[in-house]
């Protein structure tokens, strides 16, 4: 094992691991058990990386929803008529405040407790009713869901979420995301794409893996990637494609994808 591949791969708790598989905790075959593991292992130091960033920077990506939102899933949104609404990894909520305007609820999950209050603050002070404010890791969000009622969300939206999960995890993830909708809903996301200015800077630890000075990691994607990964789901893809954007006078790369559960 290569000195990058040992520090991207966590060790595992092995009790914990023994306590998921020999309990039953989660239905899943047990190499996703062990990823699931390394997930759950990581959670402290990936939530007090967000911590930082978002009390150091509340509004980093401006208050305005993202291209992501208005340009994708806003029209799926009206094509479908979604009423319930699920944003993903949600930041400061931009997004999550924009869709409350189509939808009868939103449900924003964010592991950081600095992004849920801010985002507390701003629909307090729009008066927003209908959005759900979930303080929690996306995957404990989707499984803790999963287990009291499936099959009934009409939309996701994951804007630069999914980057951050290793490989593995991303096919839970998906996974659930998967249960989560009802027949006939839609998925959309980015993840960072191989252009993106931040790619080949940092610390790389993994192939199209690198860390940054702030705690984050980030997996780089192109459309072949990322569609390898889709390939072991049940998804219908619709659409994916590759958009640059600037932010910051720097460019943006993101691998954007359209799924519908048949």
């Amino acid at each position: 094992m290569s000195n990058q591949t040992a520090e991207y791969e966590s060790k595992i708790d092995l009790e914990n691991f023994n306590d998921i598989i020999n309990n039953k905790l989660v239905d899943y075959p047990k190499k996703w058990c062990k990823a699931l593991v390394e997930y759950l292992n990581e959670l402290i130091k990936f939530k007090g990386c967000w911590e930082k960033i978002w009390t150091s920077n509340k509004f980093r990506f401006g208050s305005k929803a993202s291209d992501l939102a208005i340009k994708y899933t806003l029209p799926v949104i009206r094509k479908t008529k979604a009423d319930v609404l699920w944003d993903l990894g949600a930041g400061t909520g931009r997004d999550s405040i924009f869709f409350t305007k189509f939808c009868r609820e939103v449900a924003f999950i964010e592991i950081s407790k600095a992004a849920a209050d801010t985002i507390k603050e701003q629909a307090s002070g729009k008066n927003i009713k209908n959005i759900k404010i979930i303080n929690d890791d996306v995957w404990s969000a989707l499984k803790k869901q999963n287990s009291v009622k499936k099959g009934f969300v009409d939309v996701v939206h994951a804007h630069s979420f999914l980057h951050y999960t290793k490989p593995l995890m991303t096919d839970i993830i998906f996974s659930e995301i998967y249960d989560l909708l009802r027949s006939g809903g839609y998925m959309v996301f980015a993840v960072k794409g191989k252009g993106d200015h931040l790619f080949g800077k940092g610390k790389m630890i993994a192939k199209d893996v690198w860390i940054y000075e702030d705690g984050q990691r980030r997996k780089f994607y192109d459309e072949a990637g990322v569609e390898e990964i889709l390939n072991k789901t049940n998804f219908e893809i619709e659409l994916l494609k590759t958009e640059k954007e600037y932010f910051d006078n720097k460019i943006s790369e993101f691998v954007i994808g359209i799924l519908r559960k048949p």
